[in-house]
């Protein structure tokens, strides 16, 4: 599939498409169903969630349950793209991890933009430096937003006073 002068496979299309319905499915979930406003609640503070009569550890079954279908699903759409080997998702988990880092841990829209520019830098990086230098790139982004902003670009900075 040609889009803007550049060529997209079928199964890219069809991946990108899944990863934006299920994203918009989550983020409807933990904004407005019980359970996962009760997810937000139990990553804050699981005490006072416990307090307030959320059940923390069917909360966190949950999470896990979700978290294991998510990746079991991703790695079924990705299969038949890539070559499947045990290590193959290690970079894209990662970088993954950088994405939520950089774009701040409680914020899915600060993720989102931060997976974006993050891609950006390193094919920018890898078309004028190197394609060896694309990992260095997103790690060195990481480094600096950790040393100057360490809750990410859209982050809370939690304080707690004594």
């Amino acid at each position: 599939i040609e889009i803007i002068g550049g060529i997209i496979s079928q199964g890219h299309v069809i991946n990108m498409a899944w990863a934006a319905g299920i994203g918009l499915v989550l983020f409807v979930f933990f904004k407005y169903t019980k359970q996962g406003i009760a997810m937000r609640a139990v990553t804050d503070d699981p005490e006072t969630a416990e307090l307030m009569g959320i059940p923390v550890r069917f909360i966190v079954l949950l999470t896990w349950g979700m978290a294991g279908f998510l990746a079991a699903f991703a790695g079924v759409l990705i299969a038949p793209i890539i070559y499947v080997a045990p290590e193959m998702m290690d970079e894209v988990l990662v970088k993954g991890y950088v994405a939520a880092v950089f774009g701040g841990l409680y914020s899915i829209p600060g993720a989102i933009l931060g997976a974006l520019m993050i891609g950006v830098a390193e094919n920018l990086a890898g078309g004028y430096l190197g394609s060896h230098y694309k990992t260095a790139t997103a790690f060195a982004m990481i480094v600096l937003l950790l040393a100057f902003r360490p809750q990410g670009l859209f982050g809370i900075q939690k304080r707690r006073e004594v």
